[in-house]
């Protein structure tokens, strides 16, 4: 019996020293991309393979007291390696408008696309680029951003691009 948990500790020490090998949790800041103007995010990186990743995401934006924007993203990253710090991007996500924000990366919305309820959720893609270090630190990701808008306007489909520059725990 005293084995086995000599046996249980050393398994829990070496699954908890292998978890600690990669900081996987980021807080960043994007210019433009999903949440319009800016965005402050965080997401965490779950590891499937050695080269798969998947990072879902969530951030705010304030455009005002009662203005805001909130990315919600689902990030796959590809690298060459377990090693890997630098990653092609994926994603697929939803951006919830506030009904009293007018402007998403300078389209201006009428007030025809925002629900009874003030809000509205505008479909999102990304591609992009990721430098994100295993031991952390510094991180920065580049990419095209594509939001969709169901209801009948003008612009269905609103391009753009982001920026985000953050740090990794």
């Amino acid at each position: 019996m005293k084995k086995q948990y000599i046996l249980t500790i050393i398994c829990l020490l070496i699954c908890t020293n292998t978890f600690a090998q990669s900081n996987r949790n980021s807080v960043y800041v994007e210019i433009g991309g999903n949440g319009g103007a800016y965005s402050i995010n965080y997401d965490r990186l779950f590891i499937l393979s050695q080269q798969l990743r998947f990072a879902p995401r969530i951030g705010i934006s304030w455009l005002g007291s009662d203005r805001f924007t909130a990315p919600i993203e689902a990030n796959l990253l590809l690298g060459k390696n377990s090693d890997s710090k630098n990653f092609a991007e994926f994603g697929l996500g939803t951006t919830i408008v506030s009904k009293k924000s007018k402007n998403i990366n300078g389209f201006t919305l009428s007030d025809e696309i925002i629900d009874e309820k003030g809000m509205n959720a505008l479909l999102s893609s990304r591609l992009g680029f990721r430098h994100q270090k295993p031991q952390g630190g510094f991180m920065y990701r580049i990419g095209f951003t594509l939001l969709y808008n169901s209801y009948p306007i003008d612009h269905k489909f609103i391009p753009f691009g982001g920026v985000s520059l953050g740090y990794t725990f």
